[in-house]
This record gives structure tokens, sequence and C-alpha cells, in this order.
């Protein structure tokens, strides 16, 4: 079972700083140069609450490889090399991603859904690191540890340090170091008890995963309400949507996968307070 979270142009470029319009969607730490490593540390501050969904990635080397992301509250600063600071987002097996030899690079989403909530004014921790296999993730070395790569009016991305050696939490990172790719990030999450106890209280499951043709989705719901369920890929397309009255208590929805291609996906639950739930599953 998924736990539940609390809920919830013009571009300017100087130097390696980056900033972007304000529409809840994106942020991208652009491509500068090809520094080809095996891990980066960086750190997000939060302007207004946010929900970071997903991270992109560029590669200049290619291959299958698997790839974990980490994240914890606070820096990432002095908790480098210790892996009890960091909390295990997720992982991906055999994941090749897009390369290219240089500059445009283009970007691929990491298969791993995030979901972190960051308050506003508060700085988040993120580490995203090669585990096995072959191919780089790319970055750029003229930034100096801590200052702004990227920023809108939610978030800004610093930037940290990497690593040239696969696996997680080496010894031998180096500093100034700035991850290239992009977060997928939404303004769904609200934070506060107080607040959250005026909403619908609500957990959601789903069996059997992997699934075939047919899905069960569970939603036990403090109260009556409308939620609409979404069904993305990894990419964030939207492939089905669908608005449910629920009922207190435990609600069974079967869904219908017989028309989508096999892979992994994402749905996710929201009332009308905003409160979302997400878990995924894979279609085979």
């Amino acid at each position: 079972m998924k736990k539940l979270y609390l809920l919830f142009a013009s571009m300017f470029f100087c130097l390696s700083v980056f900033s972007q319009g304000s529409e809840c969607d994106s942020l991208t730490s652009p491509c500068l140069n090809t520094f080809s490593g095996k891990s980066y540390f960086f750190d997000i501050q939060a302007s207004s609450n946010i929900n970071i969904n997903h991270f992109s990635m560029m590669a200049q080397n290619c291959g299958a490889r698997d790839i974990s992301i980490y994240y914890r509250t606070n820096s990432y600063i002095g908790h480098e090399t210790d892996a009890t600071d960091w909390v295990l987002a997720g992982s991906a097996t055999n994941f090749t991603p897009a390369c290219a030899g240089g500059c445009p690079i283009p970007e691929t989403i990491i298969p791993v859904l995030v979901d972190v909530c960051i308050p506003a004014g508060q700085t988040f921790g993120f580490y995203i690191v090669i585990t096995g296999g072959t191919g780089t993730i790319e970055g750029h070395t003229f930034s100096t540890e801590g200052t702004v790569i990227a920023e809108d009016s939610h978030l800004k991305i610093f930037a940290g340090k990497g690593s040239l050696n696969t696996g997680a939490f080496d010894l031998s990172v180096g500093s100034d170091r700035s991850w290239q790719g992009s977060v997928k990030y939404s303004c769904t999450c609200i934070v506060g008890e107080e607040e959250h106890s005026l909403n619908t209280v609500f957990s959601t499951s789903l069996q059997p995963n992997p699934a075939n043709d047919d899905l069960q989705y569970i939603i036990n719901s403090s109260k009556e309400s409308w939620m609409e369920i979404t069904i993305t890929d990894i990419s964030g397309k939207q492939i089905g949507k669908q608005k449910k009255q629920i009922v207190r208590g435990k609600n069974n929805f079967i869904l219908d996968l017989s028309q989508i291609p096999g892979g992994l996906y994402f749905i996710s639950v929201s009332d009308d307070f905003g409160l979302k739930s997400v878990n995924k599953f894979v279609r085979y």
C-alpha cells in the first residue's frame, strides 16, 4: 500500500543559472558541458509547497544501467557517505536512456516515482546514482557547489557534488559538480495536520501487480467524496482519467488495462481538496 502524502515565457541564462516560468510542471538544469559522472548530489529548495514527481537525466555514454534515487530532509552536505542518513525513493534496473556525444543531449525520464513533498522554505537533498551496468549521467563543472544552477518561482536547484565511480555512497566524491536534467514537479502538496484533518483521509492499494487486462484498485476513505483517478505512463503522458463517487470505507474498482501496452504506469487519485495518493504498477 502506498503511504499517504499530505498534500497536498521568457528564459534568462547567465553563466550557469537558468531561470524559467512559473507553471507547475518542470525545471531544467541545462546542458552546458559533458562532464560524465556516475552519481550526483544536489539540493532543491522550495519557494512554495511542491511535490517532486520524477527526474529526467542526460547521458553521453550509452548502455543499460541500474539507477537509484535517494532523498533526505535538509541539505546533502555532510551526509555524502552515510546511507543511513537517506531514504531510498526507488530504483530502476536495465534503464537505457537516450544518449548523445555532446550538448544538446536529449533528456530521458528516470522510471522512478519520487513522490516527495517539500514545504515552502525548506531544502531537501537528492542523490541520483548508477549502481550497476554501463553508461553515465551528465553534468558540468562551471558552477561552485552551493550556487543556484536553475530556478523558477517555485523552486531552486543548487550545484553539488559528483562521483566517477559506480556504486552508492562512494567515498571519492568531487565538489563543484552540477547535475544536468529536469525536475518534474507539481504544486499539489499541502502541509499541516490541522489543514489535513478538515479533508478526506484515504489510502490506496492495487492488485495484482504486475497486472494483465484487469487491475483492482482499492480506496479506503474516511468519508464520502468525489475523486479523480488518473493513469499516466513513465513519460507523464495521460493514459486515462475518470471521476468516481467514493463511499466511506472500502471502495473496489476494476480498471480495464486491455487497451494499453505493457510497461510501467502510475495511477493517482485526488479529491476536491487536492489530497493525493500515487501508486505504480506494471502492465505485462
